[in-house]
C-alpha cells in the first residue's frame, strides 16, 4: 500500500504533519477527515526512498532493527517523564525517520486514542512486535511500570542487534 505525506490542520486547530498508509491519496484524505485533520498539502512518498531503506537490515516487518530499537528507548524515556502515552506516541511519530515505523506508529497511536491498551494496539502488526515485545507491554500497562518494560525490551533489542551483527561480522 502506498504511503502518503501529508501537512494539514489538526482537530485543536494547530498544524500537523505526517504519514498515513492509503489506497489513493483520496482515501487517504478521508481517513484523516475521519480524524479531524483538514489536509493543506497531500503526496505519495517516492519510490526511491523505499528502495534505499531496504539496504539496511530489518525485521520481519520491513521495519529496520536499530530503528525499533531507538523507537523502543525513545518511548521509555517519554513514558518515564510522565508525558501521557497518546502524546508520546504523536512524537515518535514526528520525530521517527523510517516511513515504515512512521506509519505503523501512527496506527498504533490511532488505536491507543481509540481505545485500546498499546499492547492491543502493537498485535495489529506481529511481523514488528512479536509476541514477547507485546506480552512484556501488556504486563507493564498493567503493573504501571511501562517504562521501565519499555526499557528493558530497548535493552533486549540493542543485545539481539548486537548478535546480529557479530554474526554478520563472523
Amino acid at each position: 500500500m502506498p504511503l502518503f505525506e501529508y501537512k494539514g490542520v489538526g482537530p485543536a486547530g494547530k498544524p500537523v504533519k505526517g504519514s498515513i498508509e492509503a489506497d489513493s491519496s483520496k482515501s487517504a484524505r478521508m481517513r484523516l477527515k475521519q480524524r479531524g485533520v483538514f489536509t493543506t498539502d497531500i503526496k505519495e512518498k517516492s519510490g526511491k526512498a523505499k528502495k534505499e531503506e531496504t539496504a539496511t537490515f530489518k525485521i520481519g516487518g520491513g521495519v529496520a532493527l536499530k530503528h525499533l530499537t531507538l523507537m523502543m528507548r525513545q518511548l521509555a524515556t517519554l513514558i518515564r517523564a510522565r508525558i501521557p502515552l497518546d502524546e508520546s506516541l504523536s512524537a515518535l511519530v514526528e520525530q521517527t525517520d523510517d516511513a515504515r515505523l512512521k506509519s505503523i506508529l501512527s496506527q498504533i497511536r490511532e488505536s491507543v486514542n481509540e481505545g485500546k491498551s498499546l499492547a492491543d494496539s502493537c498485535k495489529m502488526f506481529p511481523r514488528v512486535f512479536t509476541p514477547i515485545y507485546t506480552a512484556m507491554i501488556k504486563v507493564g500497562e498493567a503493573s504501571g511500570n511501562l517504562d521501565l518494560v519499555l526499557g528493558r525490551l530497548a535493552k533486549f533489542t540493542e543485545g539481539q542487534l548486537e548478535l546480529r551483527n557479530k554474526v554478520f561480522g563472523a
